[in-house]
This record gives C-alpha cells, structure tokens and sequence, in this order.
C-alpha cells in the first residue's frame, strides 16, 4: 500500500463572538485588527495545526481566530485532528473546511519512519542510545500528562517482563482507569490525543483483540525502557 498525503485546508468563518485574552500583547493584536476599517486583515497560515500539541497554543490561536479581521488558514494531516479541540476552541475557530488530498506519497515524511521501533527490538547496544535520545526528544516536546500516561503503560510493560508471561499489552479501558484516577486525563478523548503523538512515532502500538477492545503495547527494547524510567 502506498501512502499519500492525506490533508485538508480550513478557513476559519466570519466570527460572531469577540473574545478576550488575558495577556495585554494578544489583546492588542486582537484590538488592533478588529478595531481597522481600511481592510487591513491578518491571515495566519499554519501548516498541520493538529502538530500544535499544546491545548494552550491552540486556545491563543483560536482566540485570534475568533476576532474580527484575523483569519486562520490551516492544513490537518491526521484523520482525527479533531481530537484536538475542545467545544469551546472548535466554536472559536469555526471552521470551513475542504478535503485537498494530494495523493503524493510521503516520501520525504517517511525518510525514517519505523526506525526508532525498528532499532529499539533488535537489543543492539550501538542502537540503544539512539532510541534513547529519540525517546527523550519526543516526550521533552509534550505535557507532563501526557509522559505520565506513557509512562504507565512503559512501567506495566516491564512488570508484564518480570513476570515472565505474554505481553499483550494493557487495554485502554485499563489505561483510561489508571489515568482518570490519577487525574492525568478527564475523558477517553483526551487520553487518544495524549497517546497520538507516541502512536505517530512508533513507540506505541494499539492494536484490537478478537474481543474489539483496543490493546496497547510498548515495541521498544527493555534496557531502553529501563533507562528512560531513569532519566524521564
């Protein structure tokens, strides 16, 4: 199967609300465009706004969205982008939205794709480190609720080991459980966005068991789990 690039555009609608920021800096920039009568607009292109992991990031964006004279026009890569967004961000975006798939394959995107799965089973030492550093690169980039929900799958895998049984993965309800009463997540939605950037770089695989419950697994060499508990 050939993969190729899956994307839509969205403008962001004329808004019916004005929001406030907190910060004078946004307020102004908000006043400044909305207050204009010259036609002077700010169009904010972005490209892959579902990259913007930050809930933060995403509600500063979508205030300025929401103002009159500023305008969003964003490309989503990933089918359920839409995760991303809370009600209130998705109402101040309020978004148009058009299907424009290329169907160029991922060629440049792909380059790696797979090798930090890849190294992390073979067990090499040459290898290790450099799983290790990617590990720690793509995690330092996220919330800290995010690494903890991680890191509770990563400290089941290695019980799971010591066990010495089958390693079938914990299931997400299980997951979900352990998250919710740790305060980590507040919905199951949540806890999707949290593991889809860890499920984007292959150190996470969810898979469906013949029950239909999605199960997940860690695919990464023990010693390089071990150390990551260490440093994380």
């Amino acid at each position: 199967m050939v993969a190729v690039h899956r994307c839509t555009v969205m403008f962001t609608d004329q808004p019916r609300h004005f929001f406030h920021f907190h910060g004078i800096g946004g307020q102004l920039v908000c006043e400044h465009y909305s207050a204009a009568v010259d036609g002077n607009h700010l169009y904010l292109i972005i490209h892959n706004i579902d990259g913007i992991r930050t809930q933060r990031c995403q509600l500063i964006i979508s205030r300025l969205a929401a103002s009159h004279g500023i305008h969003v026009i964003a490309s989503i890569d990933h089918i359920n982008a839409s995760l991303v967004w809370d009600h209130k961000i998705t109402l101040n975006f309020n978004w148009l939205t058009f299907d424009a798939t290329t169907f160029e394959s991922y060629n440049i995107e792909t380059a790696h794709e797979g090798s930090l799965a890849l190294q992390g089973t073979t067990g090499a030492s040459s290898s290790g480190g450099l799983v290790l550093s990617g590990l720690l690169h793509v995690t330092e980039s996220l919330t800290r609720n995010a690494r903890a929900c991680f890191r509770l799958l990563v400290e089941d895998h290695m019980d799971d080991d010591d066990v010495g049984g089958d390693d079938v993965g914990m299931s997400f309800t299980e997951l979900y459980r352990r998250c919710r009463e740790k305060f980590f997540v507040n919905s199951e939605l949540n806890l999707r966005a949290h593991l889809t950037e860890f499920i984007d770089h292959k150190l996470l695989l969810m898979r469906k068991n013949p029950d239909g419950g999605d199960y997940l697994q860690v695919p990464l060499d023990r010693a390089v789990l071990a150390e990551y508990l260490e440093q994380d």
